[in-house]
């Protein structure tokens, strides 16, 4: 943070202030869900689920999908933004890029996965307490953020790619697909720059609609088909 990469573009000033940012509502939302288990470990109720989804709420696959896909994604946000700001030659740096780039290779096949259990088990339909315009904002909501947290794994790779790095899953390496090119300054400017900037907006948005159905609306049953 004191001696951080030279910046490519304008937009890089800002990292800072986006790491302070994030770290400051994690450590918010980390405080809160401790809250929220402190609450739950009073009740003595056991959660039955089954492996598929059901009518009214998500099965027990969908739920470690969600949840699990939803970590890693949000932690490649601040991860993502320190990896540009390390300087050449930092003794970490090849670690720290083994490990970003592992995070998201298993989102992407996570996701596939996932869009795959969602034709074998149906989704639970939207609650009927939203309004037709909720419906269809959290319906292209949802298929933003699929669409998002599968184009920047592969935005990521095709730039790593044409910069002459392979992507690593764990301690498997894959070597670069095409020759050394200028063009993964494009697929930079998709990666670092114009997708994640949209996923600020579609998954702000999303949270903040599930938390003014569950405390604004009152709408719990929209918020416990995924929690409880």
């Amino acid at each position: 943070m004191e001696n951080p990469k030279p910046n490519q573009t304008p937009l890089d000033s800002a990292k800072p202030t986006l790491l302070w940012i994030q770290s400051i509502t994690a450590l918010l939302a980390g405080v809160f869900l401790l809250f929220i288990a402190k609450y739950q470990s009073k009740g003595d109720s056991i959660l039955a689920l089954s492996p598929e989804n059901e009518k009214n709420r998500y099965g027990r696959v969908s739920r470690l999908l969600h949840w699990t896909i939803a970590i890693l994604f949000i932690s490649l946000i601040p991860m993502g933004i320190f990896a540009s700001m390390i300087p050449e030659g930092t003794n970490y740096r090849n670690a720290y890029y083994v490990v970003h780039k592992t995070i998201g290779v298993t989102i992407f096949f996570l996701v596939i996965f996932r869009l795959i259990w969602n034709k074998i088990s149906q989704r639970p339909a939207l609650d009927d307490s939203l309004t037709l315009t909720e419906k269809k904002l959290a319906h292209r909501a949802h298929n933003t953020l699929y669409f998002m947290m599968l184009v920047i794994p592969i935005t990521g790779f095709m730039m790593t790619s044409y910069h002459g790095y392979g992507t690593f899953f764990f301690f498997w390496e894959l070597p670069p697909l095409w020759e050394q090119s200028n063009v993964y300054q494009i697929w930079g400017g998709f990666h670092k720059y114009l997708l994640p900037y949209l996923v600020y907006i579609v998954l702000g948005a999303h949270i903040l609609g599930a938390l003014k159905h569950q405390f604004i609306d009152k709408h719990d049953s929209v918020f416990k088909r995924m929690v409880s």
